[in-house]
């Protein structure tokens, strides 16, 4: 009884302060960032300023609070000017197009004003959009590499970066198997562009890249030193060292060439947005659940570094000229063991940790290199310019691009940040925590990248402190819909699938056709419609299918007297390209075209002399081909990996009607049109998705 009493209490309570708000006044507010204003364009101020003016306050508190009253007030209009403002410069906002699909690197060129005025650009990604990415890094590169820009900034090690420039300036075969091997193809694929680039140009102005993080590919540093080894048998105080890491290594370049069969690369760099990324590495390590065979790579590699520090005078003779490189591979490990621990213990030492190696490594490079220009793109929190962030998650990070414009005054307006936006991608995609991005948002065509050159023109206040300029990329799977207010409020499609799948199947139908020339010049009988049954394999990527199907007719077989019998058989193929109508998982209806053939075969076997152990039969063989076109609608319901389907469709013969034999045209023969409907049903097995 009691939480009735509070129920019917809160009502009334909340009614009462309902009817109050509405005799104060029933102007309609939205809702802002962080206020409340009117929606009236011509309300100057909010209904709560319009006070009688002969009623003034009854004391000198009130006085007080008037005045106080009358700031806040001040602070309000000027705000909701500053909006008006910057949505009237909204409206006459220009942005670029970049087309990141192509080698032609004319559309960068909006990018002169940033490279002249800069020393270091870094441009922010979120990680999941892999394909788009790593083509906007190439051609960044690639461009700016044009305008003096030499030096590619790596989110990686000093390890990688070493063997990828075995590569990009070497060619070096070796460094080229192992990156294809460890690298996803989309990144491979950046890397071969980078060196076609390269391949054009003088030795002084060749990329290179330079590796800011910490080595985080731990398999790709044993494969390193792997490579390190010279060509010959170990000492045996080493032996356990160098057969210890012969194993793993190889386990490892094991488990990274499966990873790359795996790997699927269907769509285009537009299509992201259909899922949830899962970085899936050995970073989720559970020390007592080895991550491949029954090796812990942890255990095994800061068994591997105590060992290698216990020995190193044995090692540098073992290594000769080789040792510095090597022994900069394994303090590379070591520091890794540090940081992979903070992060197993989930601790934020983790991120302060890395953030300060990254820190370091920069400065260490320009202490080396004071006049040198670079490009790198990292995670979006990482090139933020303020200490709140939010792009990834959290909201006090001091980033690397913050500890290099506060920590080094030579570099003091020679930072440029970019933030990349992706508007369909589903997730988290932090987009509330970076002000009015959602504005830019909905100037951005689907399918494009936009780049929003000057954000002290047209982004708020958050934005505009983060980032020098920003990025928007809209996917092909996203959808506008109305929101609230008349306002865009762009979301993905959830009904949205890929897919990418093989389906194996078995048709039973029927096909009707005009057979009665045929039967009236054979004298043959034959039950119509004719049953066909069919083998098929179908394509599907998300909601194209590609068919092709070899079928036969069941033979027929009739004998008009005791030695005489005659025979009708047939096969066709078909093949069909069709589209999907609906966006769901379970159910397909989907209309095709298509061309085929189909071949009709008669024989007559005749007993033309008298009866004996062998007898002499008369045998002649007859066909009829045909070619075709074919217009196929077909239903189809999915449970699991089992598929029922039914069709139906018409067949249109375009080739000569008349029968032949032995490659020649009856002229006196029936003349038999293999146009006309079928129908069937199927069951189908569906091998991958």
């Amino acid at each position: 009884m009691k939480k009735y009493t509070l129920f019917l209490f809160a009502f009334l309570v909340l009614g009462h302060f309902g009817a109050k708000a509405q005799e104060i006044d029933s102007t309609t507010w939205l809702s802002d960032t962080t206020l409340l204003v009117p929606s009236s364009d011509t309300a100057d101020i909010p209904a709560i300023e319009r006070i009688t003016p002969d009623r003034g306050p009854a004391n000198t508190e009130e006085a007080e609070n008037g005045e106080e009253d009358n700031e806040a007030l001040d602070l309000l209009r000027k705000m909701r000017e500053e909006k008006e403002e910057l949505n009237r410069k909204l409206e006459d906002v220009t942005f670029y197009p970049l087309n990141v699909e192509s080698e032609n690197l004319s559309s960068f060129q909006v990018l002169d004003s940033i490279a002249d005025n800069n020393r270091f650009i870094f441009t922010g990604e979120d990680h999941r959009v892999q394909k788009f990415n790593t083509a906007l890094e190439a051609r960044m590169m690639q461009y700016l590499n044009t305008r003096g820009y030499k030096y590619y900034l790596m989110e990686a090690g000093s390890v990688s970066a070493w063997m990828l420039n075995r590569y990009l300036i070497e060619g070096d075969s070796a460094a080229e198997q192992i990156l294809s091997t460890y690298y996803s193809r989309n990144f491979f694929n950046m890397f071969q562009s980078m060196r076609r680039h390269n391949d054009t140009l003088p030795e002084e102005q060749k990329i290179e890249a330079v590796g800011l993080d910490i080595e985080r590919d731990a398999p790709l540093a044993l494969r390193t030193l792997l490579l390190m080894l010279p060509d010959k048998q170990a000492p045996d105080s080493l032996e356990l060292f160098v057969e210890s890491l012969k194993i793993l290594s190889n386990i490892h370049i094991q488990q990274a060439m499966e990873f790359s069969k795996k790997q699927n690369d269907d769509g285009g760099i537009y299509d992201f947005g259909g899922y949830e990324f899962d970085f899936g590495d050995y970073e989720e390590e559970d020390e007592d659940e080895p991550s491949y065979f029954y090796f812990n790579m942890i255990k095994t590699i800061r068994d591997l570094t105590q060992r290698f520090r216990g020995k190193e005078t044995e090692f540098q003779a073992y290594l000769g000229e080789g040792y510095p490189q090597f022994e900069h591979v394994i303090k590379e490990l070591e520091n890794w063991l540090v940081w992979i621990q903070f992060e197993k213990d989930q601790l934020p030492q983790s991120w302060v940790y890395r953030e300060q190696y990254m820190e370091g490594n920069f400065r260490n490079f320009f202490k080396d290199k004071p006049e040198a220009k670079g490009f790198g793109q990292f995670g979006r929190c990482h090139i933020t310019r303020v200490t709140k962030v939010g792009d990834c998650g959290f909201a006090f990070f001091s980033s690397l691009n913050k500890r290099l414009i506060t920590k080094m005054p030579e570099l003091e307006n020679q930072v440029a940040s970019i933030g990349i936006f992706y508007a369909g991608l589903r997730g988290d995609n932090r987009m509330n925590d970076n002000g009015n991005v959602q504005d830019l948002v909905a100037l951005t065509e689907k399918g494009t990248a936009s780049l929003f050159l000057d954000l002290q023109d047209y982004g708020d206040e958050m934005l505009r402190t983060k980032f020098s300029s920003i990025i928007i990329v809209k996917s092909n799977r996203y959808n506008a819909v109305d929101g609230e207010e008349d306002e865009e409020e762009w979301v993905y499609d959830p009904s949205y699938r890929s897919t990418t799948s093989v389906i194996l199947g078995f048709n039973y139908g029927y096909r009707d056709y005009d057979l009665g020339s045929f039967q009236n010049f054979s004298g043959m009988k034959v039950n119509l419609p004719l049953s066909n049954y069919e083998f098929v394999v179908i394509n599907k990527f998300d909601q194209t299918e590609i068919r092709n199907a070899l079928g036969f007719f069941t033979q027929t077989t009739y004998s008009p007297s005791d030695t005489a019998t005659q025979t009708l058989s047939g096969w066709n193929y078909q093949y069909h390209v069709g589209g999907d109508l609906f966006k769901s998982k379970n159910i397909d209806l989907t209309p095709s075209l298509g061309i085929g053939y189909m071949r009709l075969k008669y024989t007559e076997e005749r007993q033309v002399a008298e009866q004996s152990y062998f007898g002499t039969p008369y045998y002649t063989e007859f066909y009829n081909p045909a070619f075709l076109f074919d217009g196929r609608l077909s239903l189809a319901f999915s449970m699991r990996r089992l598929i029922l389907r039914s069709y139906a469709g018409y067949t249109l013969d375009v080739s000569n009607t008349g029968w032949k034999q032995n490659k020649k045209l009856l002229t006196e023969g029936p003349q038999t049109k293999l146009s006309g409907l079928y129908y069937g049903f199927g069951l189908g097995l569906r091998l991958g998705d």
